[in-house]
C-alpha cells in the first residue's frame, strides 16, 4: 500500500514567504482578487467579537496575528482596542501601518518565530494564516498566545474550513486547509478550551476557486473559535473571594478543586490545578505588594500591638532576619527567611 504524506508535512515556510513576497500589498493581494469579501469578512468577525462581550468600552490591548497589510487591524481592532500590536514577516506589507494612530509594536517575524514580550493581550486574533505553518508550530505559537493574555483575554483564530473530511495541502502558496476536527485537535494539543464557534456566512460560492476545486472544499466557511485557556480563568476568577477564603482557612489546592467541581457550576468543571495555583499566586502578589514574605508579616503583625519587633536589614534595606516577642513572659518565637 502506497502511502501519502501527511499535508501538514509538505507545508515549505520558505516557499510560502516566496508566495507572498510577489502579491501586491493591497485588499485585493490579500484576498486573491476577491476585494468584495472584506466587508462581509469584517461584519460577521465585529458581530462575534459583540456576542463575546467585546467593543464597548474598549479593551486596552490586541495582538493581530498574520496581520497582512492590516485590513484587520484596521478595520476591526483598533476600534475595539486601545492599542494593536501586529506580527506580520512581510514587511512591505506593514510599511503603510508604521504611522497609524493606535498600531503600536509591528513584529516583522513569522508565527513560529514570535515570542510574547511581557505585554498582556486582551485579544489575540489571528486570521487566514494559521494555514503556512505545520501543526506542532502552530500549537507552539498558540501556547505562547495563551501565556500573553491578560486575565479575561481571549483568542479568536479565523480560518478556512476544509469539508472533505481531511486535511488538503495547496502548493500554490504552500499551505494546508485544515478540517474542524484538525484544528480542534490542535486547540486541544495547546492546551485551549473552545467556547465559541461560528460560520461565517455570505461569501460567494466561487471564493478562492483554485482550493475549491483541488481540495473538493467549501473554503467560504470559516471558523472562529474564541476564548479558549482565559475560559478557565474567567471561570475561577469568579469564584475568587471563595478560593481565597478557603485558602486562608488552611485548605490545600486539591481540597479547593474539590469543592469547587463539587457544587454542580458547570463553569469550574474545566477548571485545572494550575489554574487554581495561578490565581492564588496572583493574589500572594497582590498581598505582598513588592515586599518580601517577612517584610508581609512584620506589617501583618505590627497591626497587633500584642508582640515586640527585632529585625535585620540587608544593604538594600530589605528585612532578613525577624525576631518576634510577645509582650508576655512567654518564651521568644524566632522567625528566619
Amino acid at each position: 500500500m502506497v502511502q501519502h504524506p501527511l499535508p501538514d508535512s509538505l507545508i515549505s515556510m520558505d516557499e510560502a514567504m516566496n508566495y507572498w513576497q510577489n502579491v501586491s500589498a493591497s485588499v485585493d493581494g490579500m484576498l486573491g482578487g476577491f476585494p468584495s469579501v472584506s466587508r462581509i469578512d469584517l461584519q460577521g468577525s465585529r458581530s462575534f467579537l459583540a456576542k463575546l462581550g467585546i467593543g464597548k468600552p474598549r479593551i486596552s490591548r490586541a495582538l493581530e496575528g498574520g496581520a497582512g497589510i492590516g485590513k484587520i487591524t484596521k478595520g476591526l481592532l483598533l476600534d475595539v482596542a486601545e492599542t494593536v500590536d501586529i506580527i506580520e514577516p512581510v514587511a512591505k506589507f506593514t510599511a503603510g501601518l508604521v504611522d497609524t494612530p493606535g498600531v503600536s509594536q509591528i513584529h516583522n517575524i513569522g508565527l513560529q518565530e514570535w515570542q510574547p514580550q511581557g505585554i498582556q493581550y486582551d485579544l489575540i486574533w489571528t486570521q487566514w494564516c494559521a494555514g503556512q505553518i505545520p501543526d506542532v508550530l502552530l500549537i507552539q505559537y498558540l501556547v505562547r498566545c495563551a501565556s500573553a493574555l491578560a486575565p479575561l483575554g481571549i483568542i479568536i483564530v479565523k480560518e478556512n474550513l476544509s469539508t472533505s473530511g481531511e486535511d488538503t495541502y495547496d502548493e500554490v502558496d504552500s499551505s494546508v486547509t485544515r478540517t474542524d476536527e484538525g484544528f480542534r485537535a490542535i486547540f486541544e494539543k495547546a492546551g485551549l478550551v473552545v467556547i465559541r464557534a461560528e460560520l461565517q456566512n455570505g461569501f460567494p460560492k466561487t471564493l478562492l476557486p483554485v482550493k475549491i476545486d483541488r481540495a473538493n472544499t467549501h473554503n467560504h466557511e470559516l471558523l472562529e473559535a474564541g476564548a479558549f485557556s482565559s475560559y478557565r480563568v474567567k471561570a475561577i476568577t469568579k469564584r475568587k473571594d471563595e478560593v481565597i477564603s478557603w485558602w486562608n482557612s488552611g485548605s490545600r489546592p486539591a481540597q479547593i478543586l474539590a469543592r469547587l467541581r463539587s457544587d454542580g457550576d458547570l463553569d469550574v468543571k474545566q477548571v485545572t490545578k494550575d489554574d487554581l495555583n495561578n490565581l492564588l499566586r496572583r493574589h500572594r502578589r497582590e498581598e505582598l505588594r513588592g515586599r518580601t514574605p517577612v517584610e508581609w508579616l512584620y506589617d501583618k503583625l505590627k497591626e497587633d500591638n500584642s508582640f515586640f519587633f527585632r529585625d535585620s536589614r540587608d544593604s538594600q534595606g530589605h528585612i532578613s532576619r525577624l525576631f518576634i516577642a510577645p509582650k508576655t513572659d512567654q518564651p521568644v518565637q524566632h522567625a528566619a527567611i
